[in-house]
């Protein structure tokens, strides 16, 4: 995972403050596993609770038919600026999610808040304060490279391959350790393991003379 979270969360707990995902890949071999290691995604989340997080509205996947991403070096890439966010994936043109902050009045509206409920309860718009269209995603942010395993959000579903877990059951982390043996073969040699970064390189919009 290559994300970035907000420096000093000025709007809020997750994701009021916003998240931008550069890039997401699940680890699983593509050949046995249909959300495998051929997809890349890239999501901005941005919502007034974990409950409505808005991320379905700028969320978009890359994939390839006989790549696995894991077989050697990529580049993912970052454009952010006040009008737009881009990512792409080995070079421009390789686009993996464009979103215009100047088509929208602002994120508010875009997310379509107002009048919605959450666990019985209306909303209140968190980014009221600014007048910016890209709030929350107009504060500055810090890089996270990680390897991420399991979930329960769905992330990986319930039905397929194999799962050895349950995302609603109480007990799924102890799920997944006891099937171990099904899956920490796939892993590889502790060798094998992990991520391997190259190199990371950042530049700031109008930071040159």
């Amino acid at each position: 995972m290559v994300v970035m979270m907000p420096e000093d969360s000025v709007y809020g707990e997750w994701p009021k403050s916003g998240e931008i995902d550069i890039c997401e890949a699940r680890g699983n071999d593509a050949e046995e596993y249909s959300l495998g290691n051929n997809i890349i995604t890239s999501t901005m989340h941005w919502g007034t609770t974990y409950l409505n997080d808005a991320y379905l509205k700028s969320t978009s996947d890359w994939g390839a038919q006989r790549t696995k991403y894991s077989e050697g070096y990529h580049t993912y890439g970052l454009e952010w600026t006040e009008d737009y966010l881009f990512t792409w994936l080995d070079g421009r043109l390789r686009q993996i999610l464009y979103f215009d902050f100047t088509k929208n009045e602002n994120m508010w509206t875009y997310g379509e808040f107002a009048g919605s409920t959450v666990n019985k309860t209306v909303p209140s718009n968190p980014w009221s304060q600014s007048d910016r269209k890209n709030t929350p995603f107009d504060q500055e942010f810090y890089l996270i490279l990680n390897v991420a395993v399991g979930g329960t959000n769905n992330y990986f579903p319930d039905e397929l391959g194999g799962k050895p877990w349950v995302d609603d059951s109480p007990t799924a982390i102890k799920e997944f350790y006891l099937a171990q043996s099904s899956w920490l073969p796939s892993w590889g040699t502790p060798e094998e393991r992990g991520m391997i970064v190259k190199s990371v390189k950042m530049w700031q919009q109008g930071g040159c003379a």
